[in-house]
């Protein structure tokens, strides 16, 4: 079997956007009603990309069960409240200096696949995390990541006649090993 691989997104900024909501689901197992929390949040980073200033809004979405399968309150959905409740947003705070400074530092990227309405299948990777915390001590905006993952295919992009672009591009296709067994292709 394969071992997960690495997969470790950090974020340090100003929380810009909460978009949370309680909601719930049917067990498909078991067939009772599971009441959750989730939905986004964006992050606002300011920093310095290759010397380059750049302001990133990063959504980052969050999803848990209020519950865990012992029966027992989730931790991750008390975390996830807290931000819903608690929290300070640019929005809500009509500007960047109200707003609450965020940290977070157990997210991963995973791929977001389902069927939409026609039947067609949408596939994109996103930010996961279920839990954040006010930024304490010393501020420091980044976004940062760290994926282990293995090359599937690699191939030089081309436009719409066939041309290889210049300056010169690589269109990579790669696996990445997730929990319990699954594999992304990104």
């Amino acid at each position: 079997m394969l071992r997960q691989a690495t997969n470790k997104v950090y974020i340090e900024g100003i929380l810009s956007e909460i978009n949370l909501k309680y909601g719930s689901y049917v067990n498909k197992k078991t067939g009772a009603n599971v009441d959750n929390i989730g939905g986004y949040i964006k992050v606002l980073v300011h920093q310095t990309v290759n010397g380059n200033e750049q302001t990133l809004d990063i959504p980052v979405y969050m999803f848990s069960p209020k519950l865990t399968n012992a029966g027992k309150p989730n931790p991750a959905y008390e975390s996830i409240e807290k931000v819903m409740k608690e929290f300070v947003s640019i929005a809500a705070a009509n500007g960047e200096a109200g707003a609450d400074k965020v940290r977070i530092s157990g997210a991963n990227i995973r791929m977001n696949e389902y069927y939409n309405a026609n039947g067609m299948l949408v596939s994109f990777p996103r930010i996961n995390a279920s839990f954040v915390s006010k930024a304490t001590g010393e501020f420091r905006p980044r976004a940062e990541w760290e994926l282990e993952f293995a090359i599937s295919s690699m191939d030089f992009v081309v436009d719409d006649e066939g041309v290889e672009v210049e300056p010169k591009k690589l269109r990579v296709k790669t696996l990445v090993p997730q929990y319990g067994g699954k594999v992304d292709t990104v």
